[in-house]
């Protein structure tokens, strides 16, 4: 990726970008994230090791926080669009991928607090 194609980029297209090089990561995200319920429920019923839950969660929330992020900024709308009505309309779509962004960072970072909180302080 150039120089240029980043500094001529909105946030919601470098997202998209990155989203795009994260996209082949998919189907290992799904099997880390159907192995992480498998073990957490098997921690959680007693049929595995106690031990097991807190990495399992761990790796569920991160797996699906990521795969969410792939999925949701996949395609994101362009800018420029014709027409006052159509132009409204998109600005609309598009405030709604920002509160998307938004809440993506909200949710990395309170997973990043949990995930140390769990690491640090557990007994």
């Amino acid at each position: 990726m150039a120089t240029n194609d980043i500094q001529g980029a909105s946030g919601l297209e470098r997202l998209q970008r990155v989203a795009a090089r994260l996209r082949p990561l998919r189907w290992p995200l799904l099997a880390v994230l159907l192995l992480s319920i498998g073990a957490f429920a098997a921690a959680t019923i007693g049929r595995a090791p106690a031990n097991w839950a807190q990495p399992a969660f761990i790796g569920g929330i991160w797996s699906l926080l990521t795969l969410s992020f792939v999925t949701g900024f996949r395609a994101v709308p362009a800018r420029i669009e014709r027409g006052l009505l159509r132009r409204g309309l998109r600005s609309l779509h598009r405030g709604a991928y920002w509160l998307l962004a938004l809440l993506t960072v909200v949710a990395t970072v309170a997973t990043a607090l949990l995930t140390l909180r769990l690491l640090l302080y557990a007994g």
